[in-house]
This record gives C-alpha cells, structure tokens and sequence, in this order.
C-alpha cells in the first residue's frame, strides 16, 4: 500500500456523510461504510444504475470479504483518516484517494480496511480500485475464504421505471458464455459463477473456461463495466446473479486459497492486498469497456500487434470438412492429399488466397510431424515441404492446423519428457482439450520445445500461417519436480508458449499469420499479443461473429484482422454477408462444383470481399448492438477521395423498413450512398443531414463515397 500525504482537501464530505469524488465522466459517492454509488456524468446530466440505499437489506460496499463463517462487510469510515495523493503512474498523471475503514466484531476480531481509488487525466470515464485488509486483532486469527472487489448492484428502473431492475443487457469475457442472452436482456432466474480459470477436473473434450475478467451491462441510457487489470494472469470469478430484490449483483471474487494445499489464514498484524479493479462508465454497448481494459492492459506493457500485414487478411478455405477421414480430431484423422491439390484450381477462381491443412496433415498432436499414410504424406517431411512450395507456386498461403502444450501419449515428446507434463493433485497427468498430456508452460524446455516447432513448421517447412485451436487456458500444476512457487504458477505463464512460438515464426518470416482458437470462447488477453488475428471461434449463429468481431477491434485494434471462422452458404442465407458485411475474414469449408449455383454465391461474395476490404477498414462503434435498430456496423476507408464510409444493416431472417441515420459522416461532405452487393446507387446524402429511409431483407449492406465538388 502507498503511504499517502495532503490529507482530506481534495476529499468533499457532504452534511450526509457521503463522500463525493468525481473526474469529468465518472462520479463516485461514498457512504460512512464505504459502499458506492457509480455515476455517468454525459452531457449535463448525472446518471446512475446504482443507489446506495441504506435501507436494502442486501447492500454491499465495493470491496468486502468472507470467512468460513460469515461476511464481513461493514467497514466503518474513518473520518480522521482520508487521504489524497497526486500521482504519476504507467496509466498517466492522475490522483491517488485512499479511506480508511474498521469492523470489530463481538469475538474480538477487530480488521482493517484500506480503500483505494485512483482518478486518471488520461481516463476521465473510469476509476482503479483496491483494497487491503489488515487483520488489527489482538489474539483472533482469520481464515479468508473470500475476497470481492468492485462489487456492484445494479438497478435498471433507476433510470426507466417501467423496466424491472434487472432488465439489463451484458457482456461476461469469462469462457463458455454467450455475449447477450438470446432476448438481449438478463433474464430473471440469472446466477452464474463466470469461472475464468480451468479446472483440475476439466479434462477432455469438455470446453474449458479462459476469457477475459471483464463484465459490462448497460441500459438505453448507459452502460458501467468492471474488469480485473492485474498484468499477470488471475484465476477468478466474475459472479452475475439477479438478488432477491431483482437487483443485478456484479463482482470480481478471488478465492484466496484456490489449488493450494493449505487455507489463506490471516494472523494478527498480517494483510492481504486485492488484485486490481477498475470501473468505467459509458453510452452504447460494452464495446468502450472492452476498449477501456485493453487500454489499461496495454499501458502495464501487454502491447498489441500495431501493424498488420496483408496475408492476415487473406480469405481461406479449409480441408477439414470434406478431406479428413474422420472428424473432430479423433487422432485417426487422415487429410486426403491428392483431392485438397485437385481442389486448387477450383478455389483460384473462387478468388481465395488461403488453403488450410486441418486435422490429419499431421501424424499427432505433440510431435507434428507429416502424417506418412499412404493418402496424406508418405514421403513425410520431403514431400510436406514440395508440396507447400507447389501450392506457393500456384499464388495461394498454407496455414497449417496445430495446437500447443498438447502431447498424445506415446508421441516423441510424451516419451521423452514425461517429466514435462502437468500433475494433478493425485499424481496423474492432466488431459488436455484432444485428451493428450499437458505440457507445464512454466518449464523453460517447453518453451523452448516450441520455439523450436516453430524454427521447423516456418524456416523448414514453409508454412505462411497457424490455427492455433482449442486453447483456454492452463489448469494448475501440481508436478512435485516443477518446484513452482504454487500450482497457480502454470495458469500464470499459460502465455509464454505462446510468445515463445509467435516471436520465433515473426523472426523467421515477418508476414507469418497466427490465429488462435479457443473453440466457442473468447481469447484469454494474456496471449492476445502473440496474435495476429482473432476468430469467432465456431460461432453458433450470426451474432455471434458480428458481436465478436466488436470485442476483438475493441481489444486488438479498430483494424486488427479477425475471422468469422468457417462461412458455409448451407449454414444460412447470412453467414456470407456477415462475414464481408461485419469486417470479418472470411473462411470455408466450401466444397461444390464450378457448374452450381453454390459456386456462383459463393464466387460473388469473395469477390465482393476482395474488392472491398472491409476487413482491413476502421471499425467505428456508432451504434448500439442491441438498442439501435436495425443492427448496425460503421467502417472508414481512407482513399484518394476522402473517407469512404461503409455501413451493414442486418435483421436476421426478417425484413426491415424505415429511416436511419448514417453516424459518423463529415458534415461538410455529401455522399453518394451504393449498395455495392447490388451495384446500384441508391441516393446521395448530406452529412450535416444524414438520414435515409431503407428498407431490405435479411441484411443490407452500402458504402457512402464523398461526392466530388464541382
């Protein structure tokens, strides 16, 4: 905790007893127990979708822990004891505030509490919070079981009484949950624990948990998120829970004591610092906390990729679904050379420039090395590399399917290194997402081991790119000869696996593509850096990949390359015009004759692709995903001409008519307004007045073209 000085003049304590803090967007009210109300400071108005209320029976402060026995949450104000502070951090100059509250308890445990909050000039929207607890008792020792920070209750008809207080829309980063409930609000019976981390037990083909720590829930009028910032990967829990009084209850939760053999016990004099929070308030959707926490991210020294090349941006088709024997990984796989070659010509015409050797390119997961059957690679490495050079020749990329840390039992590296593996608790190797061994990230021979797949699968083999697939995050590692400081120690260098091979492929060949798939989630930020595009990761449905490719501009760049993973014309009249539409990289599984109509859709889309870019514009978050209808996507283009403005319009599988208003245009410009599917011109606009009346089914998608002054 930082010693403080210049007590209480920067502190304003009203004839209530609240304690009001502010900076130009956020204001903070503290109350004589230190709970908080959060307020939105937009355009002359203060707006909140919390109240301290004194009287509710289930009100919490923002930081506030738990025993085996009871929750410990009244901290009474210290008056005597405010603090302020101007400071200069990593997040820029700004002011440090910390108060001070004291719980004595009737068994003589007597705790204290330091609360800090730090306002930044930089971050005028947000506010990083902490705390400490001290355990001032004189004899009492404390078991911590629990520790929540930024706690929050939030209530929607604080804003609009006609809505129930939980009548919010969400985002939740942890894994395996979906940006919005299907409706785009909470639903009444919401209570959901938001695991980050994996568990010991979860092994296998079951999904596992990863994510970012990050919650976001807005209403029509604002939004307010919380997310953890620690630099270092955290195990916790994000818990989202509608209360009794119908309240939405979020928080950070740490639990002290996870995968370790022994309980957390505070003794007298001894403290415990929670991690590091922020609170950031805002209008539309949960794009600008995303934005807000890979800023914060990015200023501790987890620096995202600021260029971007060409082939990140490349459309792919894919071998799996129609050349691999057996699907899903099944380590039977076997990927069919002879028609994947037969398939070139075909996809020339298409207009893709990426083929991608999935499942069964490779003998096993582990070793990675050619598959030798008889219908893949019997030449093994010498015929792998002729035929990488051959499709070169023919003007297309190869990206090759792989994963990490993953070793199947009786490959090489399992026999050689069985001392490399993650243990349970029980002394038994952890499976992984193939149901191979785990390889501990921790060891420096592991992270050299794939440095060293990547020297061979870039500087020998050729390949130009990576699907990195079915990476969450790392269980614990109780392997007695790893001698880590804890088992948490492999969750928190999950990440150097994959710094070690993405910075070996860039030193090799600079133009390399990394993606990585953590199958139906959402990328841990950790190793975000180490990747130079995102993907939708088997996304369900089309709002799925429109709603990612939101967070990922958010989090990697507002041009940063991101896949809308595979987009099969059978999956639904939308997947290829969301792809294009939303700014997303198509792929496919694409397989069809020249002479159908399959051929023909899916001709003009890609060219339509190629054409446009979309991809590699300015993402521009002007809309809400959930209040703005019809659903609305805005990209700028830099040209010759000026800005080009694009701007996709979708109602899934319904039609819509009525006026919009084309956000983000210059005012001084009028435009000519194209739908480019259709190559027609629909009308020009102006855009000090930039309404339109449309009217389309399914999705409609147009770019506006500065009109050349006479």
């Amino acid at each position: 905790m930082v010693e403080c000085s210049q007590p209480r003049n920067d502190i304003n304590v009203q004839p209530d007893g609240m304690i009001h803090l502010s900076n130009e967007k956020i204001g903070i009210q503290l109350d004589q127990n230190l709970c908080w109300t959060i307020d939105y400071k937009n355009n002359g108005e203060s707006l909140s979708l919390n109240k301290v209320d004194e009287a509710d029976s289930l009100l919490l402060p923002s930081h506030f822990i738990k025993t085996n026995h009871q929750t410990i949450s009244k901290f009474l104000r210290d008056d005597t004891d405010l603090l302020v502070k101007k400071i200069k951090t990593e997040f820029g100059p700004g002011k440090r505030f910390v108060f001070t509250g004291n719980y004595q308890g009737e068994d003589g445990l007597a705790i204290e509490k330091k609360l800090v909050i730090e306002l930044y000039d930089d971050f005028p929207d947000l506010a990083i919070t902490y705390a400490e607890f001290r355990n001032i008792s004189k004899n009492n020792s404390l078991e911590l079981s629990e520790v929540w920070s930024s706690c929050l209750q939030l209530d929607a008809s604080l804003l609009d009484s006609h809505l129930q207080p939980y009548e919010l829309c969400t985002f939740y980063g942890t894994a395996g949950r979906p940006i919005l409930p299907i409706d785009g609000l909470i639903p009444a019976d919401l209570d959901i624990e938001n695991f980050n981390g994996r568990p010991v037990e979860l092994e296998g083909i079951k999904k596992g948990n990863g994510g970012l720590p990050l919650l976001d829930l807005w209403s029509r009028d604002m939004g307010i998120g919380i997310g953890c910032i620690e630099p270092i990967w955290k195990n916790l829990y994000l818990p989202l829970k509608v209360q009794q009084n119908g309240k939405v209850l979020a928080a950070i939760r740490e639990l002290p004591g996870l995968n370790l053999d022994q309980p957390v016990i505070l003794k007298p004099g001894q403290k415990y610092e929670t991690v590091k929070t922020f609170v950031v308030v805002h209008s539309l959707d949960f794009f600008h906390a995303a934005l807000r926490y890979s800023q914060l991210m990015q200023r501790q020294g987890l620096k995202m990729e600021s260029e971007y090349t060409a082939d990140d941006y490349l459309a792919g088709w894919c071998s799996w679904n129609d050349y691999c024997t057996i699907a899903m990984a099944s380590k039977k796989d076997v990927m069919l050379l002879e028609p994947v070659m037969n398939r070139l010509d075909e996809l020339k015409k298409l207009g893709l420039k990426l083929v991608i050797f999935d499942a069964g390119w490779f003998n096993n997961q582990g070793d990675w090395m050619p598959n030798t059957d008889p219908r893949s690679f019997p030449g093994g490495e010498d015929q792998l590399k002729a035929v990488i050079k051959e499709i070169h020749r023919q003007g297309f990329k190869v990206m090759l399917w792989i994963s990490f840390l993953t070793a199947d039992p009786g490959s090489e590296v399992d026999k050689q290194h069985p001392d490399w593996m993650i243990r349970k608790p029980d002394g038994r190797n952890h499976l992984d997402r193939w149901s191979g061994n785990t390889m501990c990230p921790s060891l420096p021979e592991v992270q050299e081991y794939h440095r060293q797949l990547a020297r061979r699968l870039v500087g020998e083999y050729g390949a130009d790119a990576f699907k990195v697939d079915g990476m969450y995050t790392c269980p614990p590692c109780y392997h007695p000869g790893h001698q880590h400081a804890n088992p948490n120690q492999s969750c928190e260098d999950y990440y150097k696996v994959f710094q070690a091979f993405y910075q070996e492929a860039k030193s090799i060949n600079p133009q390399v593509t990394v993606m990585e798939c953590p199958c139906g989630t959402i990328c841990s930020f950790a190793t975000l850096p180490y990747v130079s595009q995102s993907i939708a990761a088997d996304p369900p449905d089309y709002l799925t990949v429109r709603r990612y490719m939101k967070l990922y501009r958010a989090l990697k760049g507002s041009n940063s390359p991101y896949s809308s993973d595979y987009t099969n014309v059978e999956e639904g009249a939308l997947r290829l015009p969301t792809a294009v539409g939303c700014g997303s990289v198509p792929q496919t599984f694409y397989g069809a004759t020249p002479d159908s109509l399959t051929f023909v859709y899916y001709k003009k889309w890609f060219r339509i692709y190629n054409d446009e870019m979309i991809s590699r514009s300015e993402y521009l978050n002007l809309y809400d995903i959930f209040y703005d209808q019809p659903e609305t996507y805005v990209f700028r283009k830099n040209s010759e001409q000026g800005d080009i403005f694009y701007y996709s319009f979708f109602a899934d599988d319904t039609s819509w008519a009525g006026k919009v208003q084309l956000r983000g245009l210059t005012k001084s410009e009028n435009y000519q307004v194209i739908d480019f599917v259709n190559e027609r011109e629909l009308a020009t606009v102006s855009g000090s007045n930039p309404e339109f009346q449309i009217a389309f089914e399914n999705y409609l998608l147009l770019k506006c073209i500065p009109r050349q002054k006479q």
